[in-house]
Order: structure tokens, then sequence, then C-alpha cells
């Protein structure tokens, strides 16, 4: 006769076994998940459970999760590790595991920061990342006009507003100005929008513009196609 499937252990005063306790956490999580509703809550159920029984299915329903939130980048990284743990019977159960990384590319953005100073607080969008330089770039969430602003005692603080396109990566290099040895100009353009700005000749982006300059006298060139220059 087949033998009886082993069961579950117990502990001797009858409590239940880790394995257990992580399939009761995600049945209420797939719950939540099925009602649409309380996906901060399910996630952290999914979470508790994969620290009790880091089975690979649960990185594939915390990056359900993830997206649910529209925390994609979370979502990307759980999904691509997923892909890697399963076992090719699991894999078979997510036919389309392929399309979701790449619709998670195509909403998240890739940054690189490189700065001359290190040490400097880096805030993203109002929230502060860490300090400069990074380990890696960031992987966020695609957005447009979003706030860069970079800190450190005893510089200028740098400012930028990006456009973070989906599926893309770029590098913003930051350049830190002492307080000691510079000044700042703010460049604006109030009746045509977007200008480029020179200075002494040389390309320094476009408005609004915020420099970082030596004392003296400098050359200021404001410039748009269809428009006279300003200088």
């Amino acid at each position: 006769a087949a033998k009886p499937d082993p069961q579950p252990a117990e502990k001797e005063d009858g409590e239940a076994s880790p394995s257990e306790q992580a399939r009761a956490l995600k049945a209420q999580a797939d719950e939540l998940m099925h009602k649409r509703v309380e996906y901060r809550q399910a996630l952290s159920l999914y979470e508790e459970a994969y620290r009790l029984d880091p089975l690979p299915a649960l990185l594939y329903n915390r990056a359900r999760a993830h997206q649910a939130l529209e925390e994609y980048p979370a979502a990307l990284s759980l999904y691509e590790r997923f892909a890697v743990d399963a076992t090719p019977e699991l894999l078979s159960r997510v036919p389309k595991l392929q399309e979701l990384i790449e619709e998670m590319k195509q909403r998240t953005h890739v940054l690189a920061i490189e700065s001359n100073v290190d040490g400097a607080t880096l805030f993203l969008g109002g929230k502060e990342i860490g300090a400069l330089p990074l380990a890696e770039p960031l992987v966020v969430n695609a957005a447009n006009d979003v706030r860069v602003l970079v800190e450190k005692d005893g510089y200028h603080r740098f400012e930028r507003r990006l456009d973070l396109v989906g599926g893309e990566r770029q590098t913003l290099t930051v350049e830190l100005a002492s307080l000691e040895t510079t000044g700042i100009l703010t460049v604006t353009t109030k009746q045509v929008g977007i200008a480029n700005v020179a200075v002494d000749g040389d390309d320094r982006g476009n408005t609004p513009a915020v420099l970082a300059l030596k004392p003296g006298e400098h050359s200021i060139t404001v410039s748009r196609d269809g428009y006279d220059e300003a200088t």
C-alpha cells in the first residue's frame, strides 16, 4: 500500500509549523488581493509568509501586490527573482511572465547619479534617497517633471527637474559649487518658455537654469529659434 503523505511537523505544544503558518498567511493575502482591497495589508502578509517559508511562488505574489500599489521597481525586481528561482513546473503556470517583466520595465526608469562631491544628500521627488555616491543606479517609477535636489553644508544647493521616461536610462551629473568661491545665477524666461542659456560662450542647458559662477563679469546669452537673442 502507498504510504500516506507526511504531515507537516508541529511543535510539541501543538503550534502550527512555520510552513503551515505561511500557508495561512498566504491564503489571507490571496483573499485581500482577490477582493482588490487592502493591497498594502496583503503585501505585508505575503512578506511575513516568505519570511517563514521562502517559497519562490511568494516572490510572484509579492510582485503582484507591489504592481497593484504602482510600486513598479519593486515589482520588477521580484518578477525577475521569481524567473530565476522558480521551478520549470511553476514557471509553466505563469506563461506571460516575460510580458509582465517587460511591462514593468516600461513603467520604470534607470537614473544614475554622478557627483563631484561625496557625502551630499540626494532627494528625488521630495523623498530623501541617501548620500552620494550611490552604490548603484536608481530604478524608479517613470514620471515627468521630477524634482532632483542635492544638498551639502558648505555648498550651493543643486536643483534640477527631469523627465524620467519609461524603459529608458539616463545619467545626471551633479556639480556642487562651494559657497566660498562661487555665486549662483538663476536664469528664467517668461515670454517664450524654454530657451537655451550660454555663459561666456559655453552651452549651460535650458531655462530655468541655476548656474554656479565664479566671481567676476560674465556674458550671458539666452536664445530660442524664432526669437532675437538676449545678451
